[in-house]
C-alpha cells in the first residue's frame, strides 16, 4: 500500500509545535541565565560588604515578638488591682 499523503496543515502544525517549544526552552535558558547572574552579582556585594548584612537581618525581633513587647505593659496596667477600682 502506499503512504498516506501528509497534508500540508499537519506540517504547518509540526513547524508550530516545534517553534514554540524552541522559544519556551529560550525563555527558560534566559530565565536561567539571569538568576544566575543575580545570584553571583548579591554573593559578590555581600562578600564585598561582609555578612553583617545576612548576620543583622535575622538578628531583629519578629513582628509577634514587638507586638507582645508593646502590648504587654498595657496589659498588666489594665489588669492590676489599681486600675480595676
Amino acid at each position: 500500500m502506499p503512504p498516506e499523503p501528509v497534508s500540508v496543515v499537519s506540517v504547518l502544525v509540526v513547524v508550530a509545535v516545534v517553534l514554540v517549544e524552541l522559544v519556551v526552552l529560550l525563555v527558560v535558558v534566559v530565565v536561567l541565565l539571569v538568576v544566575g547572574v543575580v545570584v553571583v552579582v548579591v554573593w559578590l556585594v555581600v562578600d564585598d560588604v561582609g555578612w553583617t548584612v545576612v548576620v543583622v537581618v535575622p538578628s531583629s525581633p519578629p513582628p509577634a515578638r514587638a507586638i507582645t513587647a508593646i502590648t504587654s505593659p498595657i496589659t498588666k496596667a489594665a489588669t492590676s488591682p489599681i486600675a480595676i477600682f
